[in-house]
């Protein structure tokens, strides 16, 4: 069924990566601009559980995106400084920018599935303690925990069943850049024959 696998962050894979990310900026764009409200919320652990998820599936809702979440939304260019490193390991795929957020301590997004915009895709994210990735494999509720600084994961969002239910929960500062891996073209399938 539904699995999310990781990404092996290399040590030169991580020095580009901190070569690129910014966080001073983004630390004071969430402070002084932040797009979403945040705060601590002591009750976040309920909203990211498996009896959430069992309350939500026998409603017979289908939540594309959670509008329960403790987070702050950071500008787009931060994401989009380290596409070109992205598409380094995705050489054959056409990669877009699809979500980059900051989770607070007791920062959740919560169970949802992103069926409207199915497709391969792939979340790195920099922890500096305990956060996790949480999804729904068909079988059971899986919980990956981030590494201490940067994970890499990707996973398929998928527009009719099985859909790929999938939250977040972060008990300190975690920082996530979203990218959809679509099928892309190669140069050469461009190139028109001239006869």
């Amino acid at each position: 069924m539904a699995r999310a696998s990781r990404i092996k962050v290399t040590s030169s894979l991580q020095k580009q990566l901190e070569d690129n990310i910014n966080f001073d900026e983004i630390n004071y764009f969430i402070k002084r601009d932040g797009e979403g409200g945040y705060g601590f919320f002591p009750e976040w652990e309920k909203e990211v559980s498996e009896e959430k998820l069992i309350s939500i599936k026998s409603k017979g809702l289908i939540l594309d995106t959670s509008g329960n979440k403790n987070l702050v939304h950071f500008p787009r260019k931060h994401a989009v400084r380290i596409k070109p490193i992205i598409k380094s390991l995705f050489p054959d795929k056409n990669i877009k920018v699809s979500g980059f957020f900051y989770y607070p301590k007791t920062g959740y997004m919560g169970w949802h599935t992103n069926h409207n915009t199915a497709s391969n895709t792939l979340y790195l994210t920099y922890s500096t303690g305990v956060s996790f990735f949480r999804y729904y494999d068909g079988e059971k509720v899986i919980t990956d925990y981030d590494d201490c600084g940067f994970t890499i994961r990707t996973f398929e969002l998928r527009n009719k069943k099985p859909y790929f239910w999938h939250c977040v929960g972060s008990d300190c500062d975690r920082f996530s850049f979203g990218f959809r891996l679509m099928n892309g073209y190669k140069e050469e399938n461009l190139k028109t024959p001239l006869s």
